[in-house]
This record gives C-alpha cells, sequence and structure tokens, in this order.
C-alpha cells in the first residue's frame, strides 16, 4: 500500500473519531470515548479478521467453504450454551470443542453427513436421558 493511501486512510479515521469526540465530549470525557471506541472497534473486528483468515485457508487448501460464518455463530452459540450448561464451564466448552471435532472427522472420512447426523443423534440421546434420569431423581 502506498503511502497517500494509507494516509487518506489514516485521515479518514482522525476525522471520524474528531468527530464522534466533538459530539459526546459535553456528557462523557474525550479520553474515555476514544478508548471505549478502540475498545469496541477491536472487539468487533475479531471475527470478522477470523473468519477472513479462515477464508484464506480454506481458499489455499483448494476447499469452497461458504459457510465460514454460520460455523462460527453456531461453535460460539453451543460453546456458550456449555459454558452455562451441562457439563458447566471450561469443562463444556472443551467438551464441544472436542466433540466438533469428532464430527468434522467423521465428516471427512465418511465423506458423508449421515454418520456425524446419527454421532449427535446419539450425544443428544445420551445428554437427554441423563437429563432425564436427573430430573426425576429431584422430583422423588
Amino acid at each position: 500500500m502506498d503511502w497517500k493511501r494509507f494516509g487518506f486512510i489514516a485521515l479518514v479515521i482522525i476525522v471520524l473519531f474528531s468527530v464522534v469526540v466533538m459530539i459526546g465530549q459535553s456528557k462523557q470525557p474525550p479520553l474515555l470515548i476514544i478508548t471505549s471506541m478502540l475498545a469496541t472497534t477491536i472487539a468487533v473486528a475479531t471475527p470478522l479478521a477470523l473468519g477472513a483468515l479462515s477464508g484464506v485457508f480454506c481458499e489455499r487448501a483448494g476447499v469452497v467453504n461458504i459457510g465460514i460464518e454460520g460455523m462460527m455463530l453456531t461453535a460460539a452459540f453451543f460453546g456458550i450454551a456449555h459454558f452455562y450448561g451441562a457439563p458447566g464451564g471450561y469443562l463444556g466448552v472443551l467438551a464441544t470443542g472436542f466433540f466438533g471435532w469428532i464430527l468434522g472427522r467423521s465428516i471427512l472420512e465418511t465423506k458423508g453427513l449421515f454418520w456425524p447426523w446419527f454421532i449427535h443423534l446419539w450425544a443428544d440421546v445420551v445428554i437427554f436421558g441423563f437429563m432425564a434420569i436427573g430430573a426425576l431423581q429431584i422430583a422423588s
């Protein structure tokens, strides 16, 4: 990237930050506004950068993957669900990642979706069974 383009991008960012600071300085100190904008920018840009990096890796490997964002969203949903569910905490997040790895391996090795679906179905049956037994023991 040449210096003219870099300078233009930096100028646009500085102007945007200045406008936001001028608008909000009556309610908050300018340093707080700038730090919160930087923190929000990093928090929002991280998943986008990881998705782009995943797309580059898939492209280099010769795989057309159009579901990167959906897979990331699903993984985040199940990771949070297991963090607050059963098994809870970090063990639940690690178990979710391990189970996702097993399902990915089964998709690659069987070249289909039936066996991963079947494995997931039986894992859900086992989880539901434990939950039902626990509910019956609590009720009695």
